[in-house]
């Protein structure tokens, strides 16, 4: 009898978990049939940069230079402000040229994407990184078709290129702002283009400082008093948004690693 209870114990718990698992996979299902249109159309849709200033400075970056530039960066303000020469120093004989634009989403980088001649540039690689914008304004499934659109026109445009999607880091205070759905911005490009020279890289772990654990309660407190107090991460500014100088060292590291690997050097 005890045999039987615990054998009717196991087989509850296991009966339990599958039941969890299906439902959560058709979650995951339910909420990408289930995106509104809208919200789709928001983030797919071409978009010019929202102030005049943005504007004149996409002007100049769709024909920039240097045309012969072995990677290619494509982004926001996480983008724009890493240094092309701090990464050429990383990539010996590689340039680089940075296309990313502050406050830019999806949409304004498909706008970009469309306004720019693809023909002047051969790029060996295109980085991507894009989607920490669109988190305060956009639902998760809606982003993720918004960067299938804009890995449509790279794939596209850059046939032979290597693209790598640098997923949105961890922000705000733990880490945990816009959480789950920060990580689920990239479900479909990765079905998408699972078979193609698209890689994606999560930066988490090298980029937190080990993560929760720099939030003590010390500094919980002294977040609530003041508005602005150090950062617990080097990695981080103060905004817990973006990166110093350390956190893009860490990157420039990552990336001439993956590039070195796909190189087969």
């Amino acid at each position: 009898m005890l045999i039987f209870e615990r054998n009717r114990s196991l087989f509850v718990a296991t009966f339990a978990c599958a039941l969890l698992i299906i439902s959560s996979a058709s979650s995951a299902r339910a909420q990408e049939d289930t995106c509104e249109e809208y919200a789709i159309y928001h983030t797919t849709t071409p978009q010019r940069p929202a102030t005049s200033d943005k504007y004149l400075q996409a002007e100049k970056l769709k024909d920039a230079q240097p045309k012969d530039a072995d990677i290619i960066l494509l982004g926001d303000s996480l983008t724009s402000a890493w240094e092309a020469k701090e990464l050429e120093e990383k990539l010996e004989g590689f340039k680089v040229l940075n296309l990313g634009l502050g406050s830019d989403r999806t949409q304004q980088v498909i706008w970009r994407l469309n306004q720019m001649n693809a023909t002047h540039y051969n790029p060996k690689y295109v980085l991507l990184w894009i989607g920490t914008n669109n988190l305060r304004t956009d639902p998760a499934c809606a982003i993720s078709k918004g960067i299938v659109a804009i890995l449509d026109i790279i794939t596209t445009s850059w046939q032979d290129s290597e693209i790598i999607v640098l997923e949105t880091p961890p922000r705000g205070l733990d880490f945990s702002a816009y959480m789950p759905q920060r990580l689920e911005i990239y479900d479909a490009a990765k079905a998408k283009f699972k078979d193609q020279n698209v890689s994606f890289l999560n930066v988490d772990n090298e980029l937190t400082c080990g993560g929760m654990r720099q939030f003590t309660e010390e500094y919980h407190i002294r977040a609530k008093i003041y508005k602005k107090v150090p950062s617990p991460c080097a990695s981080y500014k103060r905004d817990l948004l973006h990166l110093t100088k350390d956190g893009y060292e860490i990157l420039g590291d990552i990336i001439a690693d993956v590039v070195v690997s796909k190189n087969g050097d």
